[in-house]
């Protein structure tokens, strides 16, 4: 039976079905992942429920074009629980793409931070943790003004955990900054998550980026 149900495991895995037994917790270089890590809290800054479609209006020169996020649940990624969340920039709607699709695989370790499994961009896998290898934090568990963090050679800041943009308040505002200087700031609301991005190497009267689309 134990070598039945070995053979089984394996199998889902090589499938990419998420099984995690009950109380297993899951090593992936210096992070560990219990059976509930894609249970991301819905009153975190980022809510990640099954199913739901976000749509980002561009402002500023990204204006007619839109992006479309939606999570999914119960997709695994090294063999941990995880949310697999897509992204799509359209010339104005998803039917109309203008750069290649993006797939995400996120997941809450046992600390509570969130931490990115494997992206996709395309066809291409350009990230994928595994045993040896820790994967980044997305957001961590507790976050403070000052407070800053690497991913994917990009230094994350939080500036402000009141912020204003784009007729939204009480935002968190993180700022991105990479290797070469290129400058953007991501907004989240408590309990909706992302709402905005501002674009800084694109200016434009009342700014440039993203704005959540209200229903």
């Amino acid at each position: 039976m134990k070598i039945l149900t070995t053979l089984i495991l394996s199998l889902l895995l090589t499938m990419g079905v998420a099984y995690q037994a009950p109380g297993e917790d899951i090593s992936l270089g210096e992070a560990s992942f219990g059976a509930a890590s894609d249970q991301i809290p819905t009153d975190g800054y980022w809510p990640m429920p099954p199913s739901v479609l976000k749509t980002y209006e561009g402002i500023g020169v990204k204006a007619g074009f839109s992006k479309t996020v939606q999570c999914r649940k119960s997709e695994s990624a090294a063999g941990v629980n995880a949310v697999r969340v897509c992204i799509l920039v359209g010339g104005g709607g998803p039917d109309t793409p203008v750069t290649p699709p993006e797939d995400w695989w996120l997941a809450q370790d046992t600390q509570g931070n969130l931490r990115v499994l494997k992206v996709v961009r395309g066809e291409t896998t350009v990230f994928e943790a595994s045993a040896s290898t820790t994967p980044p934090v997305l957001l961590p568990a507790k976050l403070t003004a000052g407070q800053s963090w690497e991913i994917f050679g990009k230094t994350n800041s939080v500036v402000d955990m009141n912020a204003s943009f784009a007729g939204s308040d009480n935002l968190l505002k993180v700022r991105i900054e990479t290797a070469d200087s290129t400058v953007t700031c991501n907004y989240y609301r408590a309990g909706a998550g992302p709402v905005a991005t501002e674009c800084k190497d694109d200016p434009a009267p009342g700014g440039s980026g993203w704005k959540l689309k209200q229903p």
